[in-house]
């Protein structure tokens, strides 16, 4: 366990300096440091050597932890009560000093070695500044520690154990025992809801990476062991939700609702039930929430409020690794001093036959921080976290479930993002797509069929035609049709100027003035987009590629209500009304343009098309 002082080590060196023996302190520190640099790299040579030739897969920057050890001061304490070791800031030298239970000039244990390389993972991860500061839990501190670790160690261990089977000439029923007993735990530690560790960050800050399947391609190419390449390739042993999705489930995820759950949240019955509580509000879009809690704070009304955010794609595809980011800020005030604390989770389900079981690597993103009358309504504290997963195959339902909790609160509101599972539908299939499917027009079958061969569409545009097109699938069809008129490729901006979606499409689109904004620094990534505001996309589009070409236009037909269409569109509807990109409609013989209606997915693939073929 990590410490923020260590009384132990500035004792020693207040004696060294009262005693005259500086030269002998810092050559005992050098002695432990050597010892403490080849015990860990004893470690290391164990898992990470030629000798355990398919553990080459796995990445470490050896030499950040060597850097460290060699600027540590070391001491010895054998009444650790927990632990091997333990380290923290020395007050007296400003140093960084560790602890060891055994004394590393006469011990030479595995504990030791993996105590050494514990808590060095423990001061590179405050070096680079890891949440767990904030989240002040043991399992919190633990995750990245006890991950990188334990996938070292235990299935470091499996591999060689597998690797000597073959090498005896076991059978396969053996050496597959082994191997679905080494995925088990490498799938345990993967998904462990505990310590949900962070592969991103530990990539990032240690240069750490662990890629099962790499090293079981490397068993498949090299011929040394026969069994094991048959074994690997045959892929029997994965747990499920591990396997990508095979030939006969090719397809995508969808996603179709996002809605409070109601039998999950808190209720106005446990709002009455706490008499602290005065009020308490939630507020949710696809994306993010918010809460706001009044309470009683000894006396004295304080108004607590949190803003959450969490990104998960509208479209998984099968088989790949999907990231979900959350967020969670606190702000507030009050005229007293008051602690507060908020959270965002989310936990992932999937439905087989009717049955629900967990599924992939849930996390949190929480927040700590003190709101006092000095601070009036600031955000305090944000944190973010990444979480990843590998895309399920085909099921009869896939659900994200987030969930907005905070201390202040009198219960969690839990939303959910719902999936659908789409066959055998890929881009690049250039499927033919028949009326009827997904509500297909018959009028629209051949023009989609015409833009999936020009490729203008995504998959995500490619199922439930008649539902209207949102923001975010729009601005992914904008910046795919700029692309292929203009032949170079859209640019993201400098920073994301949206606090509700990091789609980088959204954000190529935004920065080539496409879209904008709703305001408040949102994007509304899932609002439907009407007629009027798609024409204006088409024409900023067009006036980006050929600045040259006249705006002026005039309707082709006289409709009912043009009067309704909003003077800042008025220009651009016309425009695309003249150019057939926009036509109307007819109801009981009178012309409608209707501006401000949805347009439906295949609607605006149509427009896309005829801009295209036009002004290309």
């Amino acid at each position: 366990m990590k410490k923020k002082s260590c009384l132990l080590v500035s004792i020693l060196l207040i004696l060294a300096l009262l005693t005259g023996n500086i030269a002998v302190f810092a050559d005992i520190q050098q002695d432990y440091r050597n010892e403490c640099l080849k015990k860990l790299n004893d470690y290391f040579s164990f898992y990470l050597n030629d000798k355990y030739e398919y553990m080459s897969q796995v990445k470490l920057d050896k030499e950040l932890f060597r850097n460290e050890i060699s600027t540590m001061n070391f001491s010895i304490n054998p009444n650790l009560k927990e632990g091997y070791a333990e380290y923290g800031k020395n007050t007296l030298t400003g140093s960084y000093d560790m602890v060891l239970r055994e004394d590393p000039l006469k011990s030479d244990t595995t504990t030791l070695r993996q105590a050494i390389f514990h808590e060095t993972i423990h001061r590179l991860e405050d070096i680079n500044g890891d949440f767990s500061v904030a989240s002040r839990t043991p399992a919190y501190d633990e995750r990245n520690t006890e991950y990188m670790q334990h996938l070292l160690q235990e299935v470091g261990r499996k591999l060689m154990q597998i690797e000597d089977l073959a090498r005896k000439g076991a059978g396969e029923s053996s050496i597959t025992a082994q191997i679905k007993e080494m995925h088990a735990i490498f799938g345990s530690f993967r998904n462990n809801s505990t310590y949900f560790p962070n592969s991103v960050d530990m990539e990032k800050w240690f240069g750490f990476k662990f890629d099962l399947n790499a090293i079981e391609e490397n068993y498949i190419k090299n011929s040394k062991y026969s069994i094991l390449r048959k074994l690997f390739a045959e892929n029997k042993y994965k747990p499920a939700a591990a396997i990508p999705a095979s030939s006969s489930e090719n397809g995508y995820w969808v996603l179709k609702n996002v809605e409070k759950n109601i039998g999950d949240s808190v209720s106005d019955g446990h709002v009455k039930a706490n008499p602290a509580i005065k009020r308490t509000s939630y507020q949710i879009a696809p994306g993010s929430g918010a809460m706001s809690t009044a309470i009683d704070w000894f006396g004295d009304e304080i108004t607590v409020v949190s803003s959450h955010t969490f990104y998960i794609p509208t479209t998984l595809t099968s088989g790949q690794t999907a990231v979900i980011t959350l967020g969670a800020a606190d702000g507030g005030s009050s005229i007293s001093s008051a602690y507060i604390s908020h959270s965002t989770s989310v936990n992932m389900w999937i439905n087989h036959g009717g049955s629900w079981t967990p599924y992939g690597n849930g996390g949190t993103a929480s927040t700590e921080a003190f709101v006092t009358q000095d601070n009036p309504d600031p955000m305090l504290m944000r944190t973010d976290k990444i979480i990843e997963f590998i895309v399920p195959g085909k099921a009869d339902a896939f659900t994200a479930h987030f969930t907005i909790q905070g201390g202040s609160a009198p219960g969690p509101m839990v939303i959910n993002y719902d999936y659908v599972f789409v066959e055998n539908i890929t881009q690049a299939s250039n499927k033919d797509y028949k009326a009827g499917y997904e509500g297909l027009s018959p009028w629209a079958a051949p023009v989609v069929n015409e833009a999936i061969a020009d490729k203008l569409t995504t998959e995500k545009v490619l199922t439930d035609f008649t539902s209207p097109i949102t923001r975010e699938q729009f601005c992914e069809l904008a910046v795919l049709l700029y692309e292929k008129m203009s032949n170079a490729k859209a640019a993201l901006p400098a920073s994301n100027p949206f606090s509700d979606t990091t789609n980088p499409e959204i954000l190529k689109a935004a920065n080539l003035g496409i879209v904008g904004g709703v305001g408040s620094g949102k994007f509304a990534p899932g609002n439907n987009v009407t007629r009027q505001e798609i024409s204006v996309m088409l024409m900023r589009i067009l006036k980006n590629i050929k600045p040259a070409i006249p705006a002026a236009a005039e309707f082709k037909s006289k409709f009912q209500d043009t009067g309704s269409v909003d003077s800042w569109a008025l220009d651009a509807v016309k425009f695309m009304n003249a150019n057939d990109v926009v036509t109307g409609s007819n109801v009981n013989g009178a012309s409608y343009i209707n501006p401000k209606g949805n347009t439906t997915k295949e609607q605006a693939i149509a427009m896309v098309l005829r801009i295209y073929k036009k002004f290309k």
